[in-house]
Protein backbone atom coordinates (compact mmCIF):
# COMPACT_ATOMS: atom_id res chain seq x y z
CA UNK A 1 0.00 0.00 0.00
CA UNK A 2 3.11 2.30 0.64
CA UNK A 3 3.99 2.25 -2.92
CA UNK A 4 0.07 3.11 -4.11
CA UNK A 5 -0.06 5.78 -1.52
CA UNK A 6 3.06 7.36 -2.78
CA UNK A 7 1.70 7.04 -6.63
CA UNK A 8 -1.75 8.99 -5.31
CA UNK A 9 -0.26 11.67 -3.58
CA UNK A 10 1.70 12.44 -6.55
CA UNK A 11 -1.06 12.40 -8.71
CA UNK A 12 -3.61 14.31 -6.52
CA UNK A 13 -1.06 16.79 -5.91
CA UNK A 14 -0.72 17.20 -10.37
CA UNK A 15 -4.28 17.39 -10.77
CA UNK A 16 -4.65 19.85 -7.84
CA UNK A 17 -2.04 21.72 -9.80
CA UNK A 18 -3.20 21.24 -13.23
CA UNK A 19 -7.38 21.44 -12.27
CA UNK A 20 -8.91 20.57 -15.81
CA UNK A 21 -10.80 23.80 -17.62
CA UNK A 22 -14.23 24.40 -16.36
CA UNK A 23 -16.99 25.92 -18.68
CA UNK A 24 -15.70 29.67 -19.87
CA UNK A 25 -17.16 32.56 -18.42
CA UNK A 26 -19.64 33.88 -21.70
CA UNK A 27 -19.33 37.79 -21.62
CA UNK A 28 -21.88 37.83 -24.38
CA UNK A 29 -24.52 36.56 -22.58
CA UNK A 30 -23.45 38.36 -19.17
CA UNK A 31 -23.66 41.74 -21.62
CA UNK A 32 -27.20 40.40 -22.92
CA UNK A 33 -28.38 40.36 -19.73
CA UNK A 34 -26.82 43.53 -18.78
CA UNK A 35 -28.79 45.01 -21.62
CA UNK A 36 -32.03 43.79 -20.84
CA UNK A 37 -32.02 45.17 -17.25
CA UNK A 38 -31.42 48.88 -18.98
CA UNK A 39 -34.00 48.05 -21.09
CA UNK A 40 -36.74 47.62 -18.71
CA UNK A 41 -35.19 50.36 -16.54
CA UNK A 42 -35.43 52.73 -19.29
CA UNK A 43 -39.41 51.39 -20.03
CA UNK A 44 -39.95 51.88 -15.97
CA UNK A 45 -38.37 55.53 -15.94
CA UNK A 46 -40.90 56.44 -18.61
CA UNK A 47 -44.16 55.09 -18.15
CA UNK A 48 -46.94 55.20 -15.35
CA UNK A 49 -45.69 52.85 -12.73
CA UNK A 50 -49.39 52.19 -12.05
CA UNK A 51 -50.02 50.92 -15.57
CA UNK A 52 -50.10 47.95 -16.88
CA UNK A 53 -47.25 48.60 -19.20
CA UNK A 54 -45.38 49.33 -15.99
CA UNK A 55 -46.59 45.92 -14.39
CA UNK A 56 -44.81 44.26 -17.79
CA UNK A 57 -41.36 45.91 -17.60
CA UNK A 58 -41.66 45.31 -13.79
CA UNK A 59 -41.99 41.50 -14.65
CA UNK A 60 -39.68 42.05 -17.65
CA UNK A 61 -36.70 42.64 -15.33
CA UNK A 62 -37.72 40.71 -12.63
CA UNK A 63 -36.55 38.33 -15.81
CA UNK A 64 -33.67 40.07 -16.62
CA UNK A 65 -32.06 40.02 -13.42
CA UNK A 66 -32.40 36.25 -12.81
CA UNK A 67 -31.01 35.78 -16.09
CA UNK A 68 -27.99 38.42 -14.70
CA UNK A 69 -28.14 35.79 -11.67
CA UNK A 70 -27.71 33.17 -13.46
CA UNK A 71 -24.47 34.07 -15.15
CA UNK A 72 -23.31 35.38 -11.86
CA UNK A 73 -23.62 32.08 -10.41
CA UNK A 74 -21.73 30.34 -12.54
CA UNK A 75 -18.43 32.22 -11.82
CA UNK A 76 -16.02 30.46 -10.15
CA UNK A 77 -12.77 31.61 -11.51
CA UNK A 78 -10.62 34.59 -10.36
CA UNK A 79 -10.13 35.77 -13.67
CA UNK A 80 -13.73 35.31 -14.50
CA UNK A 81 -14.86 37.76 -11.15
CA UNK A 82 -12.47 40.11 -12.82
CA UNK A 83 -13.97 40.06 -15.96
CA UNK A 84 -17.25 39.76 -14.70
CA UNK A 85 -16.84 42.80 -12.12
CA UNK A 86 -15.06 45.18 -14.98
CA UNK A 87 -17.85 44.53 -17.49
CA UNK A 88 -20.09 45.68 -14.62
CA UNK A 89 -18.00 48.54 -13.60
CA UNK A 90 -18.36 49.89 -17.50
CA UNK A 91 -21.52 49.49 -17.55
CA UNK A 92 -21.96 52.40 -14.75
CA UNK A 93 -19.37 54.49 -15.96
CA UNK A 94 -21.30 54.67 -18.98
CA UNK A 95 -22.90 58.00 -20.19
CA UNK A 96 -25.70 59.55 -22.39
CA UNK A 97 -29.48 59.70 -22.09
CA UNK A 98 -29.70 56.07 -20.75
CA UNK A 99 -27.15 56.90 -18.24
CA UNK A 100 -29.27 56.00 -15.11
CA UNK A 101 -30.19 52.96 -16.62
CA UNK A 102 -27.19 51.74 -16.98
CA UNK A 103 -25.44 52.83 -13.81
CA UNK A 104 -28.73 50.34 -11.90
CA UNK A 105 -28.28 47.60 -14.22
CA UNK A 106 -24.01 47.58 -13.80
CA UNK A 107 -24.70 48.18 -10.14
CA UNK A 108 -26.96 45.11 -9.77
CA UNK A 109 -24.58 43.36 -11.46
CA UNK A 110 -21.40 44.21 -9.25
CA UNK A 111 -23.78 43.83 -6.32
CA UNK A 112 -24.61 40.10 -7.79
CA UNK A 113 -20.92 39.60 -8.27
CA UNK A 114 -19.77 40.72 -4.54
CA UNK A 115 -22.30 38.22 -3.27
CA UNK A 116 -21.48 35.35 -5.44
CA UNK A 117 -17.58 36.07 -4.20
CA UNK A 118 -18.75 36.00 -0.51
CA UNK A 119 -20.75 33.01 -0.82
CA UNK A 120 -17.73 31.07 -2.66
CA UNK A 121 -15.64 32.28 -0.18
CA UNK A 122 -17.76 30.72 2.78
CA UNK A 123 -17.68 27.21 1.49
CA UNK A 124 -14.97 24.93 2.90
CA UNK A 125 -12.02 23.69 0.77
CA UNK A 126 -11.83 20.71 -0.86
CA UNK A 127 -8.59 18.74 0.31
CA UNK A 128 -7.74 16.32 -2.59
CA UNK A 129 -5.18 15.02 -0.79
CA UNK A 130 -7.44 13.92 2.37
CA UNK A 131 -9.75 12.74 -0.29
CA UNK A 132 -7.48 10.56 -1.52
CA UNK A 133 -6.24 9.23 1.87
CA UNK A 134 -9.80 8.32 2.71
CA UNK A 135 -10.23 6.22 -0.05
CA UNK A 136 -6.50 4.56 -0.19
CA UNK A 137 -8.02 3.87 3.43
CA UNK A 138 -11.45 1.89 2.24
CA UNK A 139 -9.19 0.10 -0.29
CA UNK A 140 -6.66 -1.03 2.42
CA UNK A 141 -10.10 -3.07 4.48
CA UNK A 142 -11.16 -3.68 1.11
CA UNK A 143 -7.87 -5.40 0.14
CA UNK A 144 -7.51 -7.37 3.65
CA UNK A 145 -11.85 -8.64 2.88
CA UNK A 146 -10.38 -10.11 -0.46
CA UNK A 147 -7.66 -11.96 1.47
CA UNK A 148 -9.45 -13.20 4.47
CA UNK A 149 -11.81 -15.52 5.51
CA UNK A 150 -15.28 -14.16 5.97
CA UNK A 151 -15.96 -15.46 9.01
CA UNK A 152 -12.74 -14.64 10.29
CA UNK A 153 -11.86 -12.22 13.28
CA UNK A 154 -9.60 -10.44 10.48
CA UNK A 155 -12.32 -10.02 8.57
CA UNK A 156 -14.73 -8.46 11.22
CA UNK A 157 -12.18 -6.19 12.05
CA UNK A 158 -11.92 -5.39 8.08
CA UNK A 159 -15.76 -4.87 7.69
CA UNK A 160 -15.88 -2.64 10.81
CA UNK A 161 -12.80 -0.62 9.28
CA UNK A 162 -14.62 -0.34 6.15
CA UNK A 163 -17.77 0.81 7.63
CA UNK A 164 -15.93 3.54 9.35
CA UNK A 165 -14.04 4.30 5.78
CA UNK A 166 -17.23 4.41 4.03
CA UNK A 167 -19.03 6.98 6.51
CA UNK A 168 -15.51 9.05 6.48
CA UNK A 169 -16.18 9.22 2.65
CA UNK A 170 -20.03 10.12 3.07
CA UNK A 171 -18.90 12.71 5.14
CA UNK A 172 -16.15 14.16 3.20
CA UNK A 173 -18.19 14.37 -0.44
CA UNK A 174 -21.71 15.71 1.58
CA UNK A 175 -19.02 18.65 2.26
CA UNK A 176 -18.62 19.55 -0.97
CA UNK A 177 -20.20 22.70 -2.46
CA UNK A 178 -19.40 23.51 -5.54
CA UNK A 179 -19.30 21.62 -8.74
CA UNK A 180 -15.71 22.72 -9.69
CA UNK A 181 -14.64 20.76 -6.34
CA UNK A 182 -17.18 17.74 -7.38
CA UNK A 183 -14.91 17.69 -10.77
CA UNK A 184 -11.74 17.46 -8.79
CA UNK A 185 -13.00 14.32 -6.10
CA UNK A 186 -14.02 12.77 -9.47
CA UNK A 187 -10.71 13.08 -10.55
CA UNK A 188 -9.33 11.71 -7.32
CA UNK A 189 -11.82 9.04 -7.15
CA UNK A 190 -10.94 7.82 -10.93
CA UNK A 191 -6.97 7.50 -9.83
CA UNK A 192 -8.18 4.38 -7.77
CA UNK A 193 -10.31 2.98 -10.32
CA UNK A 194 -7.79 3.36 -12.87
CA UNK A 195 -4.88 2.09 -10.73
CA UNK A 196 -3.32 -1.13 -11.44
CA UNK A 197 -1.10 -3.93 -9.92
CA UNK A 198 -1.73 -6.42 -7.24
CA UNK A 199 -4.27 -3.55 -5.10
CA UNK A 200 -6.13 -3.13 -8.41
CA UNK A 201 -9.43 -5.06 -7.31
CA UNK A 202 -9.50 -3.14 -3.61
CA UNK A 203 -8.47 0.59 -5.55
CA UNK A 204 -11.17 0.34 -8.16
CA UNK A 205 -13.69 -0.72 -5.50
CA UNK A 206 -13.13 1.87 -3.60
CA UNK A 207 -12.71 4.40 -5.97
CA UNK A 208 -16.23 3.11 -7.32
CA UNK A 209 -17.81 3.74 -3.69
CA UNK A 210 -16.01 7.49 -3.64
CA UNK A 211 -17.36 7.99 -7.39
CA UNK A 212 -20.96 6.63 -5.98
CA UNK A 213 -20.88 9.24 -3.61
CA UNK A 214 -19.60 12.09 -5.53
CA UNK A 215 -22.29 11.53 -8.45
CA UNK A 216 -25.03 11.50 -5.76
CA UNK A 217 -23.52 14.78 -4.34
CA UNK A 218 -23.51 16.54 -7.58
CA UNK A 219 -26.82 15.64 -8.70
CA UNK A 220 -27.49 16.89 -4.95
CA UNK A 221 -25.70 20.47 -5.84
CA UNK A 222 -27.56 20.88 -9.21
CA UNK A 223 -31.08 20.51 -7.91
CA UNK A 224 -30.89 22.66 -4.78
CA UNK A 225 -28.40 24.94 -5.74
CA UNK A 226 -26.06 24.62 -2.92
Amino acid sequence: MKKMLVFVVLTVCMFAINAAAFAAFNVNAFEASLEECVKFHNVLANTDSAGMSGDSARAGLAGAEKKLLAQVMGLSDVRDFSKARKIAAAWVKRGGAEADAFIKAGNKALKLISDREKALSDLPTFNAAAFASLIEEAAKHIDVLENTDSKGMGGDAARAGLDRADKNLRAAVSAISSIRDISRARKVAEVFVKRGGNEAVALTKAGNIALKYVEARKKHIALYKD
